[in-house]
Formats: C-alpha cells, sequence, structure tokens
C-alpha cells in the first residue's frame, strides 16, 4: 500500500469558522482523513500541507506515523505547521485502521473505558449573549442527553475586559448573570463549566468572582489568566473550589512541562488537531498521569478531529470529559452522513475501521469556498 494523493477541502459553517479536512488516498483505494481546523489561518496550513507532499507520497503509511512526528521539530515549527502535521498525523491512523480491518484505540493499544463522557460547548450557538437567551440554550443541550455545559459569560473575545472601573464592574456583573442564568436552567446536577478566555490579569479578581459564584458548584474554570505563567497558575490553583483547566494553545508537549511540573493545572487540554495529532496527545495523557492530572482534550471541532479525540479519550486511565461543539452547524449530521454518534451525553466506543467517521462530499461542496462567507471573513484561500 502507497499513498498516491493528497488533498484538502474546506467546510464553512459560518462566516467567522470553518474547517479544514485533510484526505490521504492510498492506491487501493482507501482514504484516510484528518482535521486542521481552527488554526487561525487555513490558507497557511493549506500551504503546509502543499509543501509536505513529497514527505507522504510513494510512502507505506503503515510505516509513517513514528517517522513523521520528526517533522515537528524542525527549526519553523509554528501552529500552521502543527495543525498540518496533526491532520495528516490523523489521516495516517484512519487509513491505516482502515488497512487492518480494526478501530484506531485498538492499533494504540486497547480501551480503558468503555464510552466518552461529553459536555456541550454552548458558546456558539447562543443567538444572543443575554442570560436567558445563552441559558435556554443550556436547557436544549440538556434535553438532548447531555450532562454538562460549557459556556464563555465574559465573551469570546480575549481582552475584552476594560479597564474602566465602571464598566468593567457591569462586565463582571453581566457575566455572573449568564452564569447564574445556567445554572438555574439546567438544574443542580448538570456540570457547568466556564471558559474565562485568558481574559484576566490579577488571581485575586478571579478568586473574588468565583466566591460570587460558590452557589453555582462550578465544575471547572478554564484559562483564567492572560498567560498561562505556570507559578500564577498553581498558586490560583491552591485556592479555589472548581477544577482549574487549560492549557489548550500549547503546541509540543515539551511546551507543557513547567505547567505538569508546577501542578498548575488539575485537567489539561490538549488539541488534537494542534499539537502534532493522536499520538502526541497519548503521550501527553501519559505525562499528565505522573502529575495526577486529568485529560479533557480541547475539542471545539469538526467530526474528523472530534472521532479521533474520542478514539485517544477511549486509551486514557486519566480521561475525564471530552468538548463537543454543541448546535452548530445545523448540518453536521447530513456531512458525516450519521456517522457520528452521541448518545446520552457519551460517544459510544467505535466499532468500525479507522476513526470510523465519513463524510458527505456533496455536502461539503455546498459549504465550500463560498464567495459571500469568504469576503466577510476577510479569508482569501487556494484553490486545492
Amino acid at each position: 500500500m502507497k499513498i498516491v494523493d493528497l488533498r484538502t477541502h474546506i467546510v464553512w459553517t459560518s462566516p467567522e469558522r470553518s474547517w479544514l479536512f485533510v484526505e490521504l488516498e492510498a492506491d487501493n483505494g482507501l482514504v484516510g482523513l484528518g482535521e486542521a481546523s481552527q488554526s487561525r489561518n487555513d490558507a497557511g496550513v493549506v500551504e503546509e500541507v502543499r509543501q509536505l507532499r513529497s514527505q507522504y507520497l510513494g510512502e507505506n503509511p503503515l510505516d509513517l506515523i513514528e517517522r513523521r512526528r520528526a517533522l515537528l521539530d524542525w527549526p519553523y515549527n509554528g501552529r500552521t505547521l502543527f495543525a498540518a502535521v496533526s491532520a495528516l498525523e490523523q489521516a495516517l491512523w484512519d487509513i491505516c485502521g482502515k488497512q487492518l480491518g480494526v478501530p484506531v484505540y485498538q492499533l494504540l493499544g486497547g480501551r480503558a473505558i468503555d464510552r466518552v463522557r461529553a459536555y456541550a460547548n454552548i458558546g456558539y450557538a447562543a443567538k444572543s449573549s443575554e442570560p436567558e437567551s445563552i441559558a435556554s440554550v443550556a436547557r436544549q443541550a440538556i434535553e438532548q442527553g447531555f450532562e454538562a455545559v460549557k459556556l464563555y459569560p465574559f465573551g469570546m473575545r480575549p481582552g475584552s475586559a476594560t479597564t474602566d472601573t465602571a464598566r468593567k464592574r457591569r462586565w463582571l456583573d453581566e457575566g455572573v448573570e449568564v452564569i447564574r442564568a445556567v445554572r438555574t436552567a439546567v438544574g443542580p446536577d448538570t456540570a457547568v463549566l466556564i471558559d474565562l478566555m485568558h481574559q484576566f490579569d490579577d488571581a485575586k479578581e478571579v478568586r473574588d468572582l468565583l466566591r460570587r459564584l460558590e452557589a453555582c458548584d462550578l465544575f471547572w474554570v478554564e484559562d483564567p489568566f492572560v498567560r498561562d505563567d505556570p507559578a500564577q497558575l498553581a498558586e490560583l490553583r491552591g485556592t479555589i473550589g472548581p477544577r482549574l483547566a487549560g492549557g489548550a494553545p500549547h503546541l509540543s508537549r515539551h511546551d507543557w512541562r513547567p505547567l505538569l511540573e508546577s501542578r498548575a493545572l488539575d485537567v489539561v487540554m490538549p488539541d488534537v488537531k494542534w499539537m502534532g495529532g493522536i499520538s502526541q496527545v497519548r503521550q501527553l495523557a501519559a505525562m499528565a498521569e505522573t502529575y495526577g492530572a486529568a485529560v479533557s482534550p480541547h475539542n471545539a471541532s469538526g467530526p474528523v478531529a472530534t472521532a479521533a479525540s474520542v478514539h485517544v479519550a477511549v486509551t486514557m486511565s486519566n480521561f475525564l470529559i471530552l468538548e463537543y461543539a454543541w448546535g452548530v452547524p445545523m448540518w453536521r449530521s447530513a456531512l458525516t452522513r450519521q456517522t457520528e454518534r452521541i448518545d446520552a451525553g457519551h460517544f459510544p466506543l467505535p466499532t468500525g475501521p479507522g476513526l470510523g467517521v465519513a463524510i458527505d462530499s456533496g455536502v461539503a461542496s455546498q459549504h465550500a469556498d463560498r464567495p459571500e462567507l469568504v469576503a466577510e471573513s476577510g479569508i482569501r484561500l487556494p484553490r486545492n
């Protein structure tokens, strides 16, 4: 078996957001899928994939997974390269599983758990930032069987907090109102997770905020500070009730070492699309276990990265919960030909060969390179 073609496909889910998929095709007709979404630079990732073609074409995918990991050690190893290599690595696992007729998690050594608990990230589905709107979306996710929801109570744009005292107080009050509204809407038995989106500088300010929210019984607090300073995070972690989660922007597993050694986080959030793929996430999970940290893969992703995250999560003894981008786009199930399954807020143990997810090319083409969305987003993409 040899790789004979490598393709990229961009699917727009909104004017601001897109999914970038990579396909590896072998000479026996098998196709492996990977995902490199949310690098914030799809055009750059497409170019990285193009430049990597010669490293993959003509090779046996069964031999490449470990060998191509060395690409992450190149002198230039920014996010676009990591995203490209991550997608290609997922596609290699997918095609190898299909060739051997087994799910990817079995190639990784087998399951540690029987199903994968998920939380609904409702941050992209709410039609407004009003507490009632966000609470309504949270309620809908719970009605669909999810037992946990995550929201962005202070907005989704880092730096949106103002230095003006009066405006900042209103900003904080509005966020607190959103969290309280969601807790009321979902009831006491649902886990409520909040992402602070790197918007705070001061640990005291975060502690004061969480004291106001003690009655909400938060499951975790994610990414509070503008910078992931290990000492600052470790100090905060020792003084708050909810779990402290974060770290998704980190690429190489070596970048995680100071956070783990400082015991800065209760929950680490590696992203299979960003840090090199399935193998790298699994290796980080092993590192995290050594330091007593749980793993919750960052996964505000499309269906291919979600499938990859499910397979690697199944193999983790320290897995906690998996992110799922709930409610957007409405045609997600049509894109995957209903191969993406969630039952009562859990992904069941995968059974199909490879990653077990399929993409409907017809649905994908309906949402690819749409001129009006490209114009609105300001992104220019080359034809693949």
